[in-house]
């Protein structure tokens, strides 16, 4: 699940994986790095700065490393 905070009460936000080409109400994460960038629109309309962030989604669950010594 994605947090975003600091969004105005009743604000829409956006989300672009294209570089801002287009956008989205909402977007799938891809195994590996993802690049997003997300804006907010608030109720009067006023579409606010975007901000970008990036991230390495990783599904891969671990092998767990145990040793029998005797």
């Amino acid at each position: 699940t994605l947090a975003i905070s600091g969004a105005e009460t009743g604000a829409t936000l956006s989300y672009s994986t294209d570089g801002g080409t287009t956008w989205n109400s909402s977007f799938n994460a891809v195994e590996g790095g993802n690049n997003v960038i997300v804006r907010a629109t608030d109720v009067a309309g006023n579409t606010h700065d975007a901000a970008a962030f990036a991230f390495t989604l990783d599904t891969t669950i671990a092998t767990a490393g145990v040793a029998l010594t005797t």
